[in-house]
C-alpha cells in the first residue's frame, strides 16, 4: 500500500508539473504580450501556483519570474523589463496566460553620466538633497563607487551607488562619524536637459552588499552638543544669507522717539515700495522676531510680513490711497502708536521697543478696506484728508 501511495504521489507531482507552463510557452506569451519590441525573454526558475479568492470564488494561478529584452529608439540601447507571468488554472489540467506583470525596468548601453557635473549639481543644493539632513551635523563628503555600473531606470533617471561619510549625535555628549552607502538617483526633465533633482536611496541588498559603518565615537560636552546645528539649518542659514544679500539696503535715519520711527515707517509705507518695506521691517525687527539658529523670520513675524504686502501690492486699493499723509492718531503710548484711515473707518498700528538704545519694531500691522468692501472702501478712498 504505502509503495502504490508513492507511485500515485509521483505521478501527482508529474502530472501538476507537466500541467504547468513550459518554458517555451512563456517566453511565447510575454512576447506576444510586450509587442515586436521584445527581443528575447529569458524565464527564471520553476515559478509557484497560489490559490487565491477572486470574485466570489477561488481560482489558482500560477507565476514565473522572467525578464526580457526590448529594443527603444536609440541606436545601441535596450530596455530589460524584469516581471512576472501571470496564468490562471482553467481546468482539464490547463493554464491560459493572463497577464505579464511589470517589476522594473533597467536600460543597457546608455552612455555613462558625467560624475563631475552631477558631483556639480548635488553640491549646489542646500542641503544636498538629503532627506535626513535634520540628523546629519556636518557632511565630510561622499564618493561613488569605482567598478559599481550607473543603472538608468528610465531614459530620464538615473542611479549612482555612492558612499556619504557624515557625523550626528549618537547620544546627548557623542559624536559619531558614519559611512552610509547611498544609491544616489537623479530625475531630469528632458534627456536633453541637466539633472534637476536628487534623492539619496537605500541600496537594493539584494546586488549591493554594502553596509553601514561607524568611523568614529567623539565625546563632547553636552554644552558644546547642544550649539551643533544640522546640516539642513546650515543650509537654511545659506539661504537666509543670500535672502538677505538680496534686499535692497535701507540706511535707518536716527531717530530719538517713538513717534519719530512712527512718522518715518508710515511714510515708507506711504510709498509703496513694498521691498524696501520689507528690508526695513526686517532690519528692524526685534530678536523675539527671529529665530536664533537660523536668523530667518519667525512664522509670527512672516504673517505681520504677508499682511503688510497685500496693503501695499493688491490690484484693488493699496495704502496710499486709504490712508492720509498726516493721518489722525488714534491713540499713542510709550511703546506704541495706532492711526487712522482717512474717513476713520480702520486703523494701522506699530509696536515698537527700544532697547540699548537701538529701535526695534515688535508688532506692525495695516488694515484697509477691500474689493468684498468696495463700498465703503470708495468712501474711505474719495474721503479728503484736512
Amino acid at each position: 500500500m504505502r509503495k502504490i501511495n508513492l507511485v500515485l504521489f509521483i505521478l501527482l507531482c508529474q502530472l501538476n508539473s507537466c500541467c504547468q507552463p513550459s518554458t517555451a510557452t512563456v517566453q511565447k506569451d510575454i512576447k506576444n504580450d510586450l509587442g515586436v519590441n521584445c527581443i528575447s525573454v529569458n524565464v527564471n526558475g520553476a515559478g509557484t501556483k497560489a490559490t487565491e479568492y477572486v470574485n466570489g470564488g477561488y481560482s489558482t494561478f500560477y507565476r514565473v519570474s522572467v525578464s526580457a529584452i526590448l529594443k527603444t529608439d536609440i541606436p545601441g540601447v535596450t530596455k530589460i523589463a524584469k516581471g512576472a507571468a501571470k496564468y490562471t488554472h482553467a481546468g482539464g489540467g490547463k493554464y491560459n496566460f493572463v497577464q505579464y506583470a511589470p517589476g522594473t525596468v533597467e536600460y543597457k548601453g546608455m552612455k555613462a553620466p558625467d560624475t563631475a557635473a552631477i558631483r556639480a549639481f548635488v553640491l549646489s543644493l542646500p542641503d544636498y538633497g538629503l532627506p535626513q539632513a535634520g540628523q546629519v551635523i556636518d557632511i565630510l563628503g561622499f564618493n561613488f563607487i569605482a567598478g559599481k555600473e550607473a543603472v538608468w531606470h528610465t531614459l530620464l533617471s538615473v542611479e549612482i551607488p555612492a558612499d556619504m561619510i557624515y557625523t550626528r549625535k549618537k547620544s546627548y555628549k557623542e559624536l559619531e562619524t558614519i559611512q552610509q552607502p547611498y544609491g544616489l538617483r537623479l530625475y531630469r526633465n528632458t534627456a536633453t536637459e541637466p539633472w534637476s533633482n536628487v534623492s539619496w536611496v537605500t541600496p537594493d541588498h539584494r546586488s549591493d552588499n554594502r553596509m553601514k559603518k561607524s568611523l568614529a565615537v567623539k565625546e563632547m560636552g553636552e554644552y558644546a552638543m547642544s550649539k551643533l546645528t544640522s546640516w539642513q539649518e546650515k543650509a537654511t542659514i545659506k539661504e537666509a544669507e543670500k535672502i538677505t544679500a538680496a534686499r535692497p539696503k535701507v540706511e535707518i535715519p536716527t531717530m530719538k522717539t517713538v513717534m519719530d520711527v512712527y512718522k518715518w515707517y508710515h511714510g515708507l509705507l506711504m510709498e509703496g515700495d513694498y521691498a524696501k518695506v520689507e528690508a526695513v521691517t526686517i532690519q528692524l525687527f526685534h530678536p523675539d522676531n527671529i529665530d536664533k539658529r537660523t536668523n530667518l523670520v519667525e512664522a509670527n513675524a512672516m504673517i505681520m510680513l504677508d499682511r503688510i504686502k497685500k496693503v501695499l501690492t493688491n490690484d484693488f486699493s493699496t495704502y496710499n490711497k486709504q490712508y492720509c499723509s498726516t493721518p489722525v492718531i488714534f491713540e499713542k503710548s510709550d511703546n506704541e502708536v495706532m492711526w487712522w484711515n482717512k474717513d476713520k473707518t480702520q486703523k494701522s498700528f506699530i509696536t515698537i521697543k527700544n532697547e540699548n538704545n537701538r529701535w526695534y519694531i515688535y508688532k506692525v500691522g495695516s488694515y484697509l478696506w477691500n474689493f468684498r468692501e468696495e463700498i465703503q472702501a470708495n468712501i474711505t478712498i474719495n474721503t479728503v484728508c484736512k
